[in-house]
């Protein structure tokens, strides 16, 4: 077995994307708690072990489904989008045994801090990051579930830092429009990939469609309900940052897409930490 070295541990992990998930982390047990000052070493120590070993999880097995697809994508030459890795397949049983024992970290921390129903919650998040890409699931490929698994990603996510003092069935209703509105951003970008895909024979429901103008409109239409109730929280300038980019990308077919995700991440990133201070 050809284990993986930590440099290429990094690039599949999508480093840039560190302290995106460990802000969004921080504003999830903020949005919940009203403060930090119920932030103790357990739960810190959690939220970075997601943030650090869970990229891994997602991306290899992402890499791994889509390596033929990747193989013709222009996209993955670039390494803050994934760089394409030729010999990924040489490390395959590698990256298996690295995600195994990422499961069994996160696994064991839980049951011996949390409570069972994070535990749980943990097991659906591990599950459904690791079948969106792997067969014979594949949520990637399926009509409509495949953006919409994002979404429930995204509130599993919310659901597990909520359930460190609460119980997922008490969880507010914002946070339901929370993720259906981030699962639009599927929506987005899934377009940087259309041709490699669509040479690849993916199902995708962009592909599906085929039309832009229809999968625009659907974008808009899952950002409405967050809209109508985020007016006096954070997620307010999430919605006011999704309709401009959808907007813009609409009416500007040619520009940049990947430089319009960048924008999104960095504006992202600051009304997080203004946020706090």
């Amino acid at each position: 077995m050809r284990l993986i070295s930590f440099n290429k541990f990094l690039i599949i992990s999508r480093p840039i994307l560190f302290p995106l998930i460990f802000i969004c982390l921080l504003v999830a047990f903020f949005y919940t708690f009203k403060s930090f000052k119920f932030l103790n070493l357990i739960d810190l120590i959690f939220i970075l072990l997601l943030t650090f070993l869970v990229p891994f999880f997602t991306f290899s097995i992402n890499d791994l489904g889509d390596y033929y697809s990747d193989k013709k994508n222009v996209r993955k030459k670039n390494i803050l989008f994934g760089k394409f890795q030729k010999d990924l397949l040489f490390f395959k049983d590698s990256i298996y045994l690295y995600n195994f024992l990422i499961f069994l970290i996160l696994f064991i921390y839980s049951l011996i801090f949390y409570n069972l129903e994070t535990v749980i919650i943990l097991l659906l998040l591990l599950f459904f990051i690791y079948f969106y890409s792997a067969k014979p699931i594949r949520f990637k490929e399926i009509f409509i579930l495949d953006f919409l698994s994002n979404g429930i990603i995204t509130l599993l996510c919310f659901a597990l830092i909520y359930s460190f003092k609460y119980s997922f069935f008490d969880l507010p209703l914002g946070i339901y429009l929370i993720s259906l509105a981030i699962s639009s951003y599927h929506l987005i970008a899934a377009q940087l990939d259309y041709s490699p895909d669509k040479l690849a024979n993916q199902k995708t429901t962009i592909i599906l469609i085929n039309n832009r103008h229809i999968i625009y409109s659907l974008t808009l239409l899952l950002n409405v309900p967050l809209f109508l109730i985020s007016f006096n929280s954070i997620f307010r300038y999430l919605v006011y940052l999704n309709i401009i980019i959808i907007l813009t990308l609409w009416f500007f077919p040619k520009i940049n897409k990947k430089i319009v995700f960048c924008v999104f991440i960095i504006f992202w990133t600051f009304i997080c930490i203004f946020y706090f201070i």
